[in-house]
Formats: structure tokens, C-alpha cells, sequence
């Protein structure tokens, strides 16, 4: 049934905006795994590696984003007119930041989540770009400031549980310190969960305050 009715919807990019793509990547990794399907697999981690400099924004990537398709060439228009590129911001920061962009980060940290059980570390190599995200969102949606990247400067209210896998790898994992982004998860996102919002549902219930691990699982026989 998956490979019948969901690989042919889930195996041509979406050029909509990112989140509808990263969903994709999320569900083609979940499905692959289920399947033992590694050319979908693979397909998956393809797919994350490109749309990712796409969507997490990074200064040291050059002025503009990588382009892509659907960005009709003017990465400028496609991210919503940003005030100033600054590291961390999101293809969706300034159309609705802390909604689709909260979509479009968890589902790039569930990919990397489901990778690592695999033996494939995803989150190295993305870790300086996924961790800028976490953490300018984090502040934005604490302060209520999109600290000047978009014209409109108040963050949008909405909150969802997609913070805690991100979180555990790279806080509890990794070591790496993330303040604004433990603030959040503590002072909003734990005391209202679980929200239920499309396939963000389940974080905080099998991510929250694990104990730390130092490398992923070998890959399966």
C-alpha cells in the first residue's frame, strides 16, 4: 500500500514552499525504514541535503540561499522578503514564522532522528544550520521580536511540540549548550503538550529528558 499509493504522491518534490517538502522527506524516511526500502531511503537523504541550505539559512552560504526549484530565481520574493539574512532564518521565517517553519524544522529533525537509528548521522553535518534555526526561532517566539529579519516584527503565537527531538540530539547528545531553545521547551511547549498538529504529535512523550548517547546504532544486518 505504501509503495502503491504513497510513493508516487511522496517521490516528486513538492516546489511549494520548503515545509511541504521536508514533510515529504519525513514521511518517505519513516515509510522506508518500515519497508526496508534503502533505495527510498537514500532517496530520502538526498532530497534533506538539498533542500536544506534551501530552507536553513546560514551567512556563510554566500548572500542568497541556494537556489532551487520553485524559487523562480529570486530567493529574495520566495523568502517572503527578508529585512536581513541572518543565520538561523527559515525560507518561512517571515511568512508565518513559528507555524509553517515550525512544520519544516520538525520534520527535518525527525529525517535526522530517523536517520541516526539507522547509523547514518545527519546531524553533524547540519548541526551549525539546524541549531541557528532552533535557537533564532526560539528567541523570536520568547521575546515576541522577530529581531528584525521581517518587516513585520511580532513573532506569531503558535506553539507546537517539535522541539524536543532537535533538543535531545544536540543538548543532550552533543553537549551542545541551546538556552534560548531550553526556555522555550520548558516555560511553553512542555506545560501544553501534546498538540496534535499533523505530524507533530509525539516528541515530547518519547524525547523529553532522556539520557544522553554519544553515537548512533549501527545499521541493521
Amino acid at each position: 500500500m505504501f509503495k502503491r499509493a504513497f510513493y508516487p504522491q511522496l517521490n516528486t518534490a513538492s516546489v511549494w514552499n520548503g515545509n511541504v517538502d521536508l514533510t515529504q522527506i519525513d514521511a518517505m524516511m519513516a515509510i522506508s525504514v518500515f519497508n526496508e526500502d534503502e533505495v527510498e531511503f537514500n532517496k530520502g537523504l538526498n532530497r534533506l541535503r538539498i533542500r536544506n541550505p534551501a530552507y536553513f539559512y546560514l551567512t556563510s552560504d554566500g548572500a542568497r540561499p541556494k537556489p532551487i526549484a520553485g524559487d523562480g530565481g529570486n530567493p529574495q520574493t520566495f523568502w517572503f522578503n527578508p529585512s536581513k539574512w541572518i543565520d538561523g532564518l527559515t525560507q518561512e521565517t517571515c511568512r508565518d514564522n513559528g507555524h509553517h517553519s515550525q512544520y519544516a524544522l520538525g520534520s527535518a529533525l525527525h529525517t535526522a532522528e530517523v536517520a541516526w537509528h539507522q547509523g547514518v548521522d545527519v546531524y553533524t553535518e547540519n548541526q551549525e544550520r539546524y541549531t541557528a534555526a532552533m535557537e533564532l526561532m526560539a528567541t523570536q517566539l520568547l521575546t515576541g521580536s522577530m529581531q528584525g529579519t521581517c518587516s513585520n516584527n511580532t513573532s506569531f503565537p503558535y506553539r507546537y511540540d517539535m522541539w524536543e527531538v532537535g533538543y535531545n540530539h544536540y543538548h543532550n547528545r552533543a553537549g551542545v549548550a541551546l538556552p534560548n531553545t531550553q526556555k522555550l521547551i520548558v516555560e511553553q511547549i512542555r506545560p501544553g503538550a501534546p498538540r496534535a498538529v499533523w505530524n507533530l504529535v509525539y516528541e515530547t512523550l518519547t524525547h523529553a529528558d532522556l539520557p544522553g548517547t554519544i553515537s548512533p546504532r549501527g545499521a541493521p544486518d
